[in-house]
């Protein structure tokens, strides 16, 4: 029973973690109007393990 309850707390922190990390990500968002379009990670992704791979998408203003 332990190692249970010790699961479940250690998972709760976890989402509480990130959960705190997402409102910090969307907080610099709506500060800056800065983010990685979908579409641009969409293109990264698709390039991984081919002979012309490309360097993670940078942040750039969106537009509203």
């Amino acid at each position: 029973m332990e190692t249970f309850a010790a699961r479940a707390l250690a998972r709760a922190v976890a989402d509480v973690e990130a959960w705190a990390e997402d409102e910090a990500a969307y907080a610099e968002y709506e500060r800056t109007g800065e983010a990685i379009p979908l579409a641009a990670v969409e293109e990264w992704v698709r390039s991984w393990g081919t002979a012309d791979e490309l360097p993670p998408p940078a942040t750039c203003k969106l537009s509203s």
